[in-house]
């Protein structure tokens, strides 16, 4: 019994004994001081955290907007998404499927709309990506 109390003691000192470093690592890290009552300095939280947010926000939204496209045509392609007076990509797709032989390029042009509208996107996050991130600076 008295070696389990001795062992959750050192345990309790060792993990004391972390978090007080780890948060002496991070204060110093952003600018601080060393004691865990001062506060970051400002010029830390704008030169390192706040740009990396700013940049990965729109790049995030950019790349899942394409995909939200991609899925919502994928969606009506099956048969799951609009019912059909609402005009949609992979409906206008789905409904091409029965004249394929005699007309292609009803399936062919919202196909390729589809396409390009997802590479758009996908290029304009990369864009963004490349004009945002502090990382990418010279």
């Amino acid at each position: 019994m008295a070696h389990l109390r001795a062992t959750s003691l050192t345990r309790r000192q060792f993990l004391s004994g972390v978090a007080a470093s780890a948060g002496t690592a991070i204060l110093a890290a952003c600018g601080g001081g060393s004691t865990a009552t001062d506060t970051p300095k400002p010029a830390a939280t704008t030169s390192g955290a706040a740009p990396t947010g700013v940049a990965s926000a729109p790049t995030t939204s950019a790349a899942n907007l394409g995909q939200v496209i991609l899925i919502a045509a994928s969606l009506g392609l099956l048969g799951l998404g609009a019912q059909p007076p609402t005009p949609e990509w992979g409906l206008m797709v789905a409904d091409a499927r029965k004249y394929l032989t005699q007309a292609p390029w009803f399936a062919t042009f919202p196909g390729l709309t589809i396409l390009l509208t997802v590479i758009a996107f996908n290029v304009f996050g990369d864009g963004l990506r490349d004009t945002l991130d502090p990382r990418l600076r010279n």
